[in-house]
Formats: structure tokens, sequence, C-alpha cells
């Protein structure tokens, strides 16, 4: 699975995370970002670039929680 579409699958889980994501990640600190970067092992720029176009999904689907 790519980090966009594991940060879409976050985001979808948990309503809450989408609020936050809006604001940390175009920050580098979102929990979704911190999540991935931990299990993942992933660089937080990655991560915190998956989760901001994970937003841009969500958006263009209507979902925007």
């Amino acid at each position: 699975m790519d980090l966009t579409q594991h940060a879409l699958t976050l985001l979808r889980e948990n309503p809450e995370y989408v609020a936050d994501a809006r604001q940390g990640a175009p920050v580098g600190n979102s929990v979704a970002g911190s999540i991935m970067s931990l299990t993942l092992k992933a660089p937080r720029q990655y991560t915190e670039q998956a989760v901001r176009e994970a937003l841009q999904i969500l958006d263009q689907e209507g979902g925007d929680e």
C-alpha cells in the first residue's frame, strides 16, 4: 500500500484525524503523519505529503467530515 492510500485509510477510519490533518499536515505535524512515520518507518516529510494528498482526495469525493 502506498503512503497516500495508507493516509486515506487512516483519515477515513477516524474523522478526528481529518480536522487535525487540515491543521497539522501543512506544517508537518499531523497525527496521521506521525502514526505513519512510526508504524511504517517512513520519513516524516513523505508521510505529511501523503496526508495532504489524501485530504485532496477526500475533498474531491466530497468527504470533508
